[in-house]
C-alpha cells in the first residue's frame, strides 16, 4: 500500500464543523508540497455533515482515490487525565473497556467514548470514509505545546458550541475537561430575528421596486438600493456576530470559573496557582469579548489564533508520514 501510495497524489480533506458551519479544507500534496487547495464553507445543522458536504467529498474522493477525511470529534463524552495506565482510568471515573485511547508524549491520555464515536462516524456515512478522528484535546495541544514553561496555565480552545481546557506545564497534565457553552447552543431567538429582520429588508426592497413602472430607465437608482440593502445586511451580521461573541465570553467565564473552582478544591488534582489563561482561538473574537474575560476573570489572558483547518491537516500530515 505503501509503494502504490507513492506513486500517485495525496489529498487530505480537513473538516470543521461546528454549531451551524461545515468547513472543507482540500489540500492535494506531491512530494510533499500542496500543488492544490481548495476552500469550502457550508451552512449546517449543528455539528452535521451536510449533503452537499458528503457529495463534494465524494467527487473528490474518485478524483484522488488516496484522500484522507479527518474531522475534529465534538462530543462532549470525551476528556483527558493525567495518567497512562488501566489502572489509573477508574481514579478519573473513565471505564478503560468503554472509550479509545490516545497516550500523549508518555504522559497523559486522551479519550473519546465509543458509542460516541461510532455516533461520529454515522455522521460520515454519506461521505467515502472518516479517516482520522481527532480529539480536541489534541488539537489543543498541537496549538500550545511550543508555548509549554514551567508555569501552570490554563489553555483553551473556543469553539461555536464547546470549550477545551487544559490545565499544563512542560512537565505534566494537571486537568482537563470539555465543557458545552449552553448561553451559545440557546441562542435559537437570535437566529430567528435576524432571518426575519433580512426578509423584511428583502421584502421592503421588492415592495419598492413592485411600485415602478419601468425598471430600465433607473438601473442606476437600482443598483444604488441593493448596495444599500446589502449594507443593512452586512450590518446585521455584525451585530449578530458581537452578540454571540458575547455570549460566548460570559460562557467561557463561567466554565473557567467553574473549572478553577474545581481544580483548586478537588484532592484528586495536584493543584496549584494558575498563572495565566491562553485563549486558542479559530472563531476571531472581538475586542469586547476579550474585554469581558479579561475583567471578570483578573487573570492574564493571551489569544492565539488558528485556523482550525490547518491545524488538522498538519497533524494528519504528520499521522501518514509515521505510516
Amino acid at each position: 500500500m505503501g509503494l502504490l501510495r507513492s506513486l500517485f497524489a495525496t489529498a487530505i480533506a480537513s473538516v470543521h464543523l461546528d454549531l451551524r458551519d461545515c468547513r472543507i479544507k482540500f489540500e492535494v500534496l506531491k512530494g510533499g508540497q500542496v500543488v492544490f487547495e481548495e476552500i469550502k464553507t457550508l451552512r449546517s445543522s449543528p455539528n452535521e455533515l451536510p449533503i452537499e458536504a458528503a457529495h463534494y467529498l465524494s467527487r473528490m474522493r474518485r478524483r484522488y482515490p488516496f484522500t484522507y477525511i479527518a474531522t475534529i470529534s465534538q462530543t462532549i463524552y470525551q476528556g483527558a487525565f493525567s495518567a497512562i495506565g488501566d489502572s489509573e482510568c477508574s481514579r478519573f471515573g473513565v471505564n478503560p473497556a468503554g472509550v479509545r485511547r490516545v497516550i500523549v508524549g508518555k504522559q497523559w491520555t486522551a479519550f473519546i467514548d465509543k458509542g460516541a464515536i461510532i455516533e461520529e462516524r454515522n455522521n460520515f456515512s454519506k461521505a467515502p470514509s472518516l479517516d482520522f478522528l481527532y480529539s480536541p484535546f489534541l488539537i489543543l495541544y498541537n496549538s500550545i505545546r511550543s508555548r509549554l514553561d514551567n508555569s501552570k496555565k490554563l489553555y483553551l480552545l473556543q469553539q461555536q458550541s464547546t470549550i477545551t481546557m487544559m490545565i499544563m506545564d512542560t512537565s505534566k497534565l494537571y486537568y482537563g475537561c470539555i465543557q458545552p457553552l449552553e448561553a451559545v447552543n440557546s441562542a435559537g431567538l437570535e437566529d430567528e430575528l435576524e432571518d426575519n429582520s433580512i426578509e423584511a429588508i428583502q421584502e421592503e426592497g421588492l415592495e419598492e421596486i413592485g411600485e415602478i413602472d419601468n425598471l430600465d430607465e433607473i438601473e442606476g437608482p437600482q443598483e444604488f438600493q441593493d448596495t444599500s440593502q446589502d449594507m443593512e445586511i452586512n450590518s446585521l451580521e455584525q451585530g449578530k456576530k458581537s452578540l454571540e461573541d458575547f455570549s460566548r465570553a460570559v460562557s467561557i467565564v463561567n466554565s473557567i470559573k467553574q473549572s478553577l473552582n474545581e481544580f483548586y478544591n478537588n484532592d484528586m488534582y495536584e493543584s496549584d496557582f494558575v498563572s495565566e489563561i491562553v485563549c486558542v482561538d479559530p472563531l476571531q473574537m472581538s475586542q469586547k469579548a476579550i474585554s469581558y474575560i479579561k475583567t471578570n476573570l483578573m487573570i492574564d489572558l493571551s489569544i492565539i489564533s488558528i485556523d482550525m483547518c490547518d491545524v488538522i491537516s498538519e497533524i494528519v500530515r504528520r499521522d501518514l508520514a509515521e505510516v
